[in-house]
């Protein structure tokens, strides 16, 4: 199939009749990915809303199907590419968005032959257009673009969570990192001005959001294109007026470090949770180096010794990438005694697979799987003993929270001051979604904390809850 860049809008009439032809036309879509890839979604489902689409949570009832995508990972290409597959199956009209278009199109085009659009992270915007021509029988058609759009940032959004916003500070990043292909999706840093962050968190404030999540591919790198920096944004968000808290997205260390008395203080205050998120990635030198990441062990080291000397209660969250090519076991053990050593409260690990266009893929053979699945295997079961480490030491300790959502289970979940998970186990019929209560902690997993109601200082929202535990 050929593939074309449309130009055109298929719909003819004013704009009142154009979206009244347009509420008819009921949408299904799925998103995936980073919180990056939220906000865009949030976009989308904004401007398809405002022009008349209307979303519908069945994918029989509808006549149009929206993917947004991820494709960081090999694993996660698989899993879009088997979702695209079964899309395009149904016989809708199927529209990919999201950074696989940019990374892998051919392998969509072999997926979904008879795919309607793709659209990369740049050209979200033209996802009315997009789904237009989709209705009205068009195929193959590619919406790309070299162009970051400020207006982005400025569109009407739908949250999932009508208490969780997602603000997408910059897209892009300063880095070169051997492994990594979202770059090819995201481009090379361009953040968007201050003032209209600082405009969309007080909007998002206003419309009730209680939590505000900072999202950008290094936040620790917002501004160094335009002449501004991210303690300068953070005092600005520190400064309006209302009732929320903002958790700050994934900074790269050796930015997080260039900032890291001002970052303290700033995490510090109540208006950010206590939680940072700092890939290390791998605790050899080494294998840092050839991953192209510019930063060493001991910076890491370091950059968390000084968070925690100024904020005690901080929550730390890294990454960890196993099997990187040139990996050896001596590298391996590097990186198992870097966890030991700092003791991160998570720890996302990943296996490592080449991905598209990258260095690594190109200057290395991939490890034998079975000694990458077995590394896998070793490391996350010590991350997971640093983490149930972290989440015990806060049992019998009283803690504020606010009640953001239901969890999949019926329960109740929140996030504490350094952004733990907790479920209450009682008191759930006292309380309505965007409390901010008092828990006493009585147990603790991995993964989260276990929890009872003492009191409910206030309740900042007033939308009733539904269903309980």
């Amino acid at each position: 199939m050929d593939v074309t860049s449309p130009s055109y809008l298929p719909w003819e009439g004013d704009e009142d009749s154009i979206k009244m032809s347009r509420g008819k036309v009921e949408f299904y879509a799925e998103s995936y990915g980073c919180s990056s890839n939220t906000f865009d979604f949030q976009v989308i489902l904004g401007i398809l809303a405002e022009q008349g689409f209307r979303r519908v949570s069945d994918v029989d009832d509808a006549k149009l199907v929206i993917l947004n995508t991820c494709g960081v990972k090999k694993a996660t290409e698989d899993r879009m590419l088997s979702r695209i597959r079964r899309l395009s199956e149904t016989g809708k009209p199927l529209i990919v968005s999201g950074c696989l278009p940019k990374i892998a199109l051919d392998k969509i085009v072999k997926a979904a032959p008879d795919f309607a659009a793709v659209l990369d992270p740049y050209s979200v915007e033209r996802i009315a257009e997009a789904a237009d021509a989709a209705v009205k029988g068009s195929r193959g058609l590619v919406y790309f673009s070299d162009k970051v759009p400020d207006g982005k940032l400025l569109k009407g959004r739908v949250r999932s969570n009508p208490f969780v916003d997602v603000i997408q500070v910059s897209e892009g990043c300063l880095g070169s990192c051997s492994y990594c292909c979202t770059r090819f999706a995201r481009g090379r840093l361009h953040s968007y001005p201050l003032n209209l962050i600082l405009r969309e968190v007080a909007r998002s404030v206003r419309e009730g959001a209680l939590e505000v999540r900072l999202s950008s591919q290094d936040l620790g790198a917002y501004g160094l294109d335009i002449g501004a920096g991210l303690p300068e944004l953070l005092r600005g968000i520190a400064g309006i007026p209302g009732e929320f808290k903002v958790r700050l997205g994934m900074l790269n260390p050796q930015h997080a470090l260039r900032i890291s008395e001002e970052l303290a203080y700033m995490l510090g205050h109540p208006r950010f949770f206590k939680f940072i998120h700092i890939p290390v990635q791998s605790g050899s030198d080494k294998i840092l180096n050839d991953m192209r990441r510019p930063y060493t062990r001991a910076d890491f080291i370091e950059l968390v010794r000084r968070l925690r000397r100024k904020v005690p209660e901080i929550t730390v969250a890294t990454d960890i990438i196993v099997g990187f090519p040139t990996e050896t076991e001596e590298d391996f053990r590097d990186t198992i005694s870097l966890i030991r050593e700092v003791n991160p409260d998570i720890v996302h690990v990943s296996k490592y697979h080449h991905r598209p266009g990258t260095y690594a893929s190109k200057a290395w053979e991939e490890l034998e799987p079975r000694i990458v699945s077995e590394r896998a295997r070793v490391i996350s079961e010590i991350c997971r003993e640093a983490s149930l480490r972290s989440n015990l030491r806060l049992v019998g300790r009283e803690v504020n929270a606010y009640i953001l959502e239901v969890g999949s289970k019926g329960g109740l979940v929140g996030r504490t001051d350094n952004y733990k998970k907790v479920v209450l186990e009682g008191g759930s019929c006292k309380i309505r979604l965007g409390s901010n209560v008092r828990l006493k902690i009585v147990d603790a997993n991995s993964r989260y904390l276990t929890a009872n109601l003492i009191k409910v200082p206030g309740v900042v929202s007033n939308i009733p809850l539904r269903g309980g535990l």
